[in-house]
């Protein structure tokens, strides 16, 4: 019998390559726990969303992105800042909705090349969300359509403290 009662005070054994059965291999380390709370959190607000509580979609989306910037994933925090501008925009909360132009325009700060464009893509398409919400609407929906396409299999049950969130 072991005397630590937690399974992570065991070491795992490497896996060996596959050529060389003495040569060890280094295994990939999951996801962040914070990381994965924060998919939760955005995977639980889109569901929320489609059944059309705004509101709760909305708090949910913040709090995502806010953990998203945590974790440093800016194309993902930005992603939930968008889905809560739309959760606004069916709110009818159009002042909200510019709030959230400085939290997105924070994201560029980020050291990510190449994503600094989408960014600003974002921002532009936000900046006129009240008064053309058409080519914002469908930025988000195909953000969402290319998010749940490129994940590589969404839990099927969420957390039960995101559930309770």
């Amino acid at each position: 019998m072991d005397n630590n009662p937690l399974p992570f005070g065991r070491r795992r054994p490497l896996s060996t390559a596959a050529g060389n059965p003495g040569e060890p291999q280094a295994i990939e380390p999951p996801p962040q726990p914070s990381r994965r709370f924060a998919e939760s959190f955005l995977l639980r607000g889109e569901r929320v969303s489609e059944d059309g509580d705004f509101a709760r979609a909305a708090s949910l989306f913040e709090r995502a992105a806010l953990t998203f910037e945590t974790t440093g994933d800016p194309i993902l925090a930005a992603d939930a800042y968008m889905e809560q501008g739309l959760a606004l925009l069916y709110l009818r909360r159009g002042d909200d909705l510019r709030a959230l132009e400085p939290r997105i325009a924070r994201l560029l700060s980020f050291p990510m090349p190449g994503n600094l464009l989408l960014i600003r893509v974002f921002l532009a398409i936000l900046r006129k969300a009240n008064e053309q919400p058409g080519p914002f609407v469908d930025l988000v929906h195909r953000r969402r359509c290319l998010r749940s396409h490129s994940a590589a299999k969404r839990p099927e049950v969420i957390s039960t403290a995101v559930e309770t969130a």
